[in-house]
């Protein structure tokens, strides 16, 4: 397969490995195709590397290692987007941004990346009628 990637020129990328995201995401529609790279000091956290180019290139995290009660909901035509019937065949990542003290760390809980597990299909929702903010502080004190 060709990278056009030099930061993942090393590594051995399999085909079924590829995550596709139809639409891009948003503000980066041109770039369709990543890798999800695992941190090795954090394996709840990872790297959604672009495969075309080193940017884009987002740290995501898990939700549920470390935020209580996120539930973000889908509908039926969501579902129906990923080809699925059961919300457990999919995978939610949250795109986060780490400044340099760590205790600022926000994830955006108002639009989670989707993944198909079975097919790598993804798509960056908005969820609807939800309160969840665009900028949430992972690592607030008083939680």
């Amino acid at each position: 397969m060709k990278i056009s990637n030099e930061k993942l020129k090393d590594l051995q990328i399999n085909q079924r490995d590829i995550i596709h995201f139809k639409e891009g995401l948003p503000g980066f529609e041109k770039f369709k195709d990543y890798v999800l790279l695992q941190e090795q000091e954090i394996p709840f956290v990872m790297t959604l590397q672009s495969i075309d180019a080193e940017f884009p290139s987002f740290v995501v995290i898990d939700p549920y290692a470390f935020i209580q009660n996120y539930n973000p909901k889908l509908s039926k035509q969501d579902l129906d987007y990923f080809e699925c019937e059961a919300e457990e065949d999919l995978r939610v990542l949250l795109i986060t941004v780490v400044p340099k003290n760590l205790q600022d760390t926000v994830v955006n809980l108002k639009s989670p990346i989707i993944i198909n597990a079975k097919t790598n299909k993804a798509k960056q929702f908005i969820l609807e009628n939800t309160d969840y903010p665009i900028r949430y502080r992972l690592f607030d004190e008083k939680k």
